[in-house]
């Protein structure tokens, strides 16, 4: 049955389109019980805002039609103030005030394994993978998190499938304009297998270079433990791995040989506390 929009879906349609909400306005989504028409009344309103209300009058209309657009492709959003909004993200600067999803919402809870690292896997690595996570999925329910990009991410999320066990796929792109491309075709197995799709930006947005850094963060958060594979020390996997150790999660490195670029990083974290792996069982125990 198809539901009509709310204000929660409202707010994120002029954040969308404006780029001028904040946290308050989302925690004061209860005051607007008005019908959208009248909400340029109910301010106070940044400027970019109140600019978009002159500029398109009928800007409810547009939401309206857009929200059946994500409803009908199965798209739901997440909005900060929501009772099963993460309670992960509020320890971040800066946490997201609007996500969309598809499938299972199982990744909202947090305390789950975040597998990140190079596009450049290693054989070796790889091999470890595809034997390690096997074993640990033969043994426990654990849901993995990651970025959908090639290399670690997509032998992650797609050991996941094979292994018939849920994987979450954090975008740095709007849910309806994936990035990389290719992880589009992927949507139907993830959600088929029991997993999602998530996203914290408009739903139709590009890939832009600063995403991937808010959406290392939200992995790192949300994770018990953050596997690091082949790491550079100038990374994204980095990135995600020294912000988890910020958060207090667990960081585990599957190590390299020091004469390898895709080795220091993970390294530099051993040195700083993660711990290294040999095997699954080690994985496990940290779970």
């Amino acid at each position: 049955m198809k539901q009509e929009p709310d204000s929660y879906f409202y707010l994120s349609y002029l954040h969308w389109q404006t780029r001028a909400l904040n946290l308050g306005h989302f925690v004061c989504s209860h005051q607007l019980q008005d019908e959208p028409q009248y909400w340029f009344v109910r301010g106070p309103w940044p400027v970019e805002v109140l600019r978009f209300f002159a500029e398109d009058p009928q800007w409810w209309e547009r939401a309206r039609e857009y929200h059946r657009r994500l409803e009908s492709g199965g798209v739901r959003c997440l909005v900060y103030g929501q009772p099963d909004y993460p309670q992960d993200f509020l320890q971040l600067d800066q946490p997201p005030l609007v996500l969309t999803y598809m499938g299972s919402s199982h990744w909202t809870q947090g305390g789950h394994l975040a597998v990140v690292g190079s596009r450049n896997l290693s054989g070796d690595s790889r091999s470890w993978l595809e034997k390690n996570l096997r074993l640990l999925f033969a043994e426990r329910e654990v849901l993995v998190l990651s970025g959908g990009a090639r290399g670690t991410d997509q032998v992650a999320h797609s050991l996941c499938l094979r292994s018939e066990r849920p994987t979450a796929v954090f975008l740095p792109s709007g849910i309806l304009n994936p990035y990389p491309q290719q992880i589009g075709d992927w949507y139907s197995g993830v959600l088929a297998g029991g997993g999602s799709i998530v996203s914290p930006f408009a739903p139709w947005e590009r890939m832009q270079k600063q995403n991937f850094h808010q959406r290392n963060h939200l992995i790192a958060s949300l994770s018990k433990v953050v596997l690091a594979v082949d790491a550079c020390r100038r990374s994204g996997t980095m990135i995600t791995a020294r912000a988890a150790m910020n958060y207090g999660r667990t960081v585990a490195v599957l190590p390299g040989h020091p004469n390898s670029e895709q080795g220091l990083g993970g390294l530099d974290l051993v040195y700083d506390g993660a711990t290294p792996l040999r095997d699954h069982v080690d994985l496990a125990g940290l779970l």
